[in-house]
């Protein structure tokens, strides 16, 4: 699972995650630290709503639909693209 996420934010984050970082340990105090943040900023702020999910359990539509109010039936995986890199480690499972 680190390894996704260190793809994912080397992908999305560039530079931002350059220097220290390169351990498992660096990078799970990075996603924590910026959990941490949002979560404080939510808090500061109360018109904001935070949704937290696990992805991956089986239930998101479920979760989101209650969030939203929205058929939990809405939610799910459409034209997904079996070719990406995400759908790989996926099927090494």
């Amino acid at each position: 699972p680190m390894g996704h996420l260190r793809f994912f934010l080397r992908e999305a984050c560039g530079d931002l995650v350059g220097g220290p970082g390169g351990s498992d340990a660096d990078l799970r105090r990075f996603y924590e630290g910026h959990s941490d943040l949002v979560r404080n900023f939510v808090k500061r702020h109360p018109s904001h709503a935070l949704v937290q999910l696990d992805v991956g359990n089986g239930n998101e539509g479920s979760v989101l639909g209650e969030a939203f109010g929205i058929d939990p039936h809405c939610w799910g995986h459409v034209n997904e693209n079996t070719g990406s890199l995400h759908a790989k480690l996926r099927n090494k499972n």
